[in-house]
């Protein structure tokens, strides 16, 4: 039996050696291939940004241009190693006045596979370039036209367990001055900040936000200052008389009911602003020609109120001939 573990020992050393001699080989091997694909040449693709400097400043840009290049070109794997290809993310800065070519009063063009040194002094010095996509970029210009127009909120406010909004979302300043062509001037009705959505809010906040950014638009002021006033809210009860709209006028409407109660949740700070003349009840009597048998209340309350119910929500009617 021990000699049986002798032979079987002896077999296994001298695979293990066998195998770790083959393995040696593979990695050398594997290590001059290597370093043998890495002197050789090879394409390569990369997307970089574009960044547009030193715009003229009394003129505006009318058309979309491009948001990245396509860099097409050769380099040796060692070159390709030293560079990630696929996350580079540091923008080519396109100085218009300086290397875009005067057309018109109103028309640039710029050439980038003329000008080479510009993307050379972003990516390694060992690759070369072969093309530039797009091969042209046309830069159209029309006279700055300008003027005053209001922030509008995209904020999203989730409030922690009885609070509210006290006031609107306000801003400093709340106007801002843009600059565009006179084909956009008439439309633009306000700029928006970008999208923030505020979480779990119980007491007043005030922050910093951008606005959002329209290649067509040139905004004075980058941000604003907002203030996102809150407070605890409680709930009130009010009665409210019933209006009839649209009675035919051959008709006489009477309901069963002169008074509806509205349950109501409102700022602690405008508990005592709101009374029934701030709120709108009313039944559309239109709808009786198509013979319902109740009529629905309908409500339109101020703003800052948050309406939790109406009793009652239908209403039984007479209708009598005039």
């Amino acid at each position: 039996m021990e000699k049986s573990k002798n032979v079987f020992s002896r077999i296994i050393a001298r695979i293990d050696s066998r195998f770790i001699a083959f393995a040696i080989f593979l990695i050398i091997s594997a290590f001059f291939w290597f370093l043998n694909a890495l002197e050789k040449q090879y394409s390569f693709t990369m997307n970089i940004p574009i960044k547009y400097d030193n715009i003229p400043t009394n003129k505006i840009i009318t058309n979309e241009l491009p948001k990245e290049f396509k860099v097409r070109g050769k380099a040796y794997g060692f070159a390709l190693i030293k560079q990630h290809l696929d996350v580079y993310t540091e923008p080519v800065v396109i100085d218009v006045k300086k290397y875009a070519s005067f057309i018109d009063r109103n028309k640039y063009i710029f050439l980038p596979n003329k000008q080479h040194e510009i993307f050379e002094s972003k990516i390694n010095s060992d690759f070369m370039i072969d093309n530039i996509l797009p091969d042209t970029i046309n830069f159209h210009f029309s006279i700055v036209h300008t003027k005053k127009v209001p922030v509008k909120s995209n904020i999203q406010v989730a409030f922690r367990n009885q609070f509210q909004l006290k006031n609107e979302v306000s801003f400093i300043p709340d106007c801002v001055e843009i600059a565009t062509s006179k084909k956009f001037i008439d439309s633009i009705k306000y700029i928006e900040t970008n999208e923030l959505i505020l979480s779990d809010l119980f007491e007043d906040t005030r922050l910093s936000i951008s606005l959002k950014e329209n290649t067509n638009i040139k905004i004075t002021t980058k941000e604003v200052l907002a203030t996102v006033e809150v407070e605890k809210f409680t709930e009130k009860i009010l009665k409210i008389p019933i209006k009839k709209i649209n009675t035919p006028s051959n008709f006489i409407v009477s309901l069963s009911e002169d008074y509806v109660y509205i349950k109501f949740y409102v700022g602690l700070s405008k508990y005592y602003d709101y009374n029934a003349d701030n709120f709108d009840v009313f039944v559309n009597c239109d709808s009786i020609k198509y013979k319902p048998q109740v009529l629905d209340i309908q409500v339109n309350t101020p703003y800052g109120v948050s309406l939790v119910s109406v009793n009652p929500t239908k209403i039984d009617y007479i209708l009598k001939i005039n």
